[in-house]
């Protein structure tokens, strides 16, 4: 066993400290500089985009990180492009970064490379699924019905200590959940269950598997219509609005049509609904929503006004931004 593994074995078993300066902005919306925002969502869509040729930038952010959530946002891209090519810097997290958040991800992004790198050539669906899990599981050394086990007690340490780092279970849970919705993995989600995986057990994953199957328009209409109805901005709704965003322009377009039918139906949709879709606007940073949301800059309801210009110079900027670094 070389250096690295060894390393990784190590920080796996031992859970480190119960804090951490990144943990509040894994799990939570985090209000920081335009600018910054918007270099973030440039490294989340380079993973989106699954362009290969961006690797080298996101390898780069490992190494000299221009934000301090910059390294989580990246690590996620690195995952989801499946690149060997980031192994040796995301061992160097691993070894030698001070944030154990950063550890941990590094650590789990490492067994998704492995996993998809494993997988890649495989024809067969079925093969291709089982082999992409076993790797991702060997790699982190844990079985599916031992990532079960550990994630209740996680999720509810999260829930009530903000601050509070995620297990690596409960990280393992959300990477294989990413999986299988970023490629509409049928295949590989009846392996995970078939291996003691219990999606359920955790609300941010259980949406992912929820939505895996649709089409991009149904992903869009329902996580939409959805959070358009919400009454509380809390539970998921910030989990649905980074998967709406996720979406690109047609998640603009779908809000645009949708605050013209609030708009009419003010008897029907909440004040919060309406925040909820400026998010999605504000995050798009798409300057064609523009019109869209200096409607409601004087809105006689002062609520819907307060939201409305607290996302307007973004928009306007079309500067974008992310509400969850770590999904």
């Amino acid at each position: 066993m070389n250096k690295t593994v060894i390393v990784a074995s190590a920080l796996l078993r031992i859970p480190g400290s119960p804090r951490s300066s990144n943990a509040q902005d894994f799990g939570n919306a985090k209000m920081i500089a335009p600018e910054d925002g918007d270099r973030l969502a440039t490294l989340r869509g380079f993973g989106l985009s699954g362009d290969p040729t961006k690797i080298s930038t996101l390898i780069a952010e490992l190494n000299a990180p221009t934000h301090p959530y910059s390294k989580i946002t990246a690590m996620k891209a690195i995952g989801q492009l499946g690149s060997d090519k980031a192994l040796a810097a995301l061992d160097s997290v691993i070894q030698n970064d001070r944030d154990p958040v950063n550890r941990l991800v590094a650590a789990v992004t490492r067994s998704r490379v492995i996993a998809e790198v494993a997988a890649k050539g495989i024809a067969d669906p079925t093969l291709r699924a089982s082999t992409k899990l076993n790797k991702f599981l060997q790699s982190l050394e844990r079985t599916g019905s031992r990532i079960s086990a550990a994630v209740p007690a996680q999720v509810q340490e999260v829930k009530t200590t903000p601050d509070r780092i995620p297990g690596i279970e409960l990280l393992a849970l959300r990477e294989i959940a990413d999986m299988i919705y970023r490629n509409r993995d049928s295949a590989l989600l009846q392996a995970a269950v078939s291996q003691g995986i219990d999606f359920q057990l955790e609300s941010a994953s259980a949406l992912k598997i929820r939505l895996a199957e649709m089409s991009a328009a149904q992903r869009i209409s329902t996580l939409v219509d959805e959070l358009a109805i919400l009454k509380v901005m809390a539970g998921d709704a910030y989990h649905k609005v980074q998967l709406a965003v996720d979406e690109g322009a047609p998640a603009g377009a779908a809000v645009a049509a949708k605050l013209a039918v609030m708009d009419r139906q003010r008897d029907r949709y909440k004040y919060i609904g309406f925040a909820a879709l400026f998010n999605i606007a504000r995050a798009l940073g798409d300057k064609t929503l523009e019109p869209v949301i200096a409607r409601f800059l004087n809105d006689a309801d002062g609520w819907i006004s307060y939201y409305a210009r607290q996302v307007y110079p973004n928009v306007r900027a079309g500067l974008r931004s992310q509400y969850r670094a770590g999904y």
